[in-house]
């Protein structure tokens, strides 16, 4: 079923508010997906503005002239849509992971919480293969 979902919501470069998905990438260091978002953890309770960027190893999360959080894609365990009433914004996206809080992601439209779900299937699909020794 989710081979079946993914070649319906295949998407190649696609743009939509500053929004990007690669879906050729395989390289380590290659952006899969970039652009700003709220940003929460489960430790705080406002969203926080910040720019994100995705890679086959990590997701990068970045105020500008600031702090830096740096999620390694090896420790997230699942990422799934919120109900907009859990936490009062709507198109939001949480990342569980391993060892640490979860995250909460607030995107701009349903359409890019799809391409931000998209591209963490992917990454976790290339660091699976990366283990293998596949790619």
């Amino acid at each position: 079923v989710r081979s079946f979902i993914d070649r319906v919501c295949g998407v190649r470069d696609m743009h939509e508010a500053d929004m990007r998905i690669n879906e050729e990438a395989s390289v380590p260091d290659m952006t899969l997906i970039e652009g700003p978002v709220l940003h929460r953890d489960s430790t705080t309770k406002s969203f926080k503005k910040k720019e994100a960027q995705m890679t086959p190893i990590a997701l990068t999360l970045t105020v500008p002239g600031k702090d830096t959080s740096i999620i390694p894609i090896s420790s997230v365990v699942g990422v799934e849509p919120i109900d907009s009433a859990a936490v009062s914004q709507k198109n939001a996206v949480q990342i569980v992971c391993a060892g640490r809080p979860s995250l909460c992601l607030a995107l701009g439209s349903t359409w890019e919480a799809t391409l931000w779900i998209q591209a963490f299937r992917k990454a976790t699909r290339l660091a699976k293969c990366d283990l293998l020794n596949v790619v």
